[in-house]
């Protein structure tokens, strides 16, 4: 009986929290990308979220390293604003690149534990050189000079 009381509990509370995100929906059509971007844009359709009020995306560490592992050849093709036509505005855009907040804790003035989702650009030709996911903003400040 406990079990099934937390198993409802647990249940409610995944689904209040649903509530304060929504779905980004791609500005890139999947028919337009090269065949090893097989299932990106539908990947992103699940699982990339951005909070309704605040200025920040949902964490989600298996999307996250999805996106890292199996469409890495695929987004090494993009240039920024293809990224952004992918995911959405970014929070920032820096000399070299973008980033994401992917957490609540990147709202808060000192910004602790805050995680971000980091895209950077080659300066010739623009395209994607690396993604990572930073756990503070020193890293940010670092591009920009």
């Amino acid at each position: 009986m406990k079990f099934i009381n937390f198993l409802a509990m647990l249940l409610i509370m995944s689904s209040i929290a649903s509530c304060f995100f929504k779905s980004i929906n791609p500005l890139i059509q999947q028919e337009n990308l090269p065949v090893e971007c097989d299932g990106l844009i539908s990947t992103v359709e699940k699982n990339w979220k951005q909070h309704k009020k605040l200025k920040y995306h949902k964490y989600n560490e298996e999307f996250l390293t999805v996106l890292q592992r199996d469409y890495q050849n695929c987004l090494m093709t993009f240039k920024k604003n293809d990224i952004i036509k992918l995911l959405g505005q970014p929070t920032e855009e820096i000399s070299e690149g973008i980033y994401y907040d992917m957490n609540e804790g990147c709202t808060e003035v000192l910004r602790q534990n805050c995680k971000m989702l980091v895209f950077q650009f080659r300066k010739g030709n623009g395209l994607l050189i690396a993604i990572s996911v930073q756990d503070d903003v020193s890293h940010i400040h670092n591009i920009k000079n």
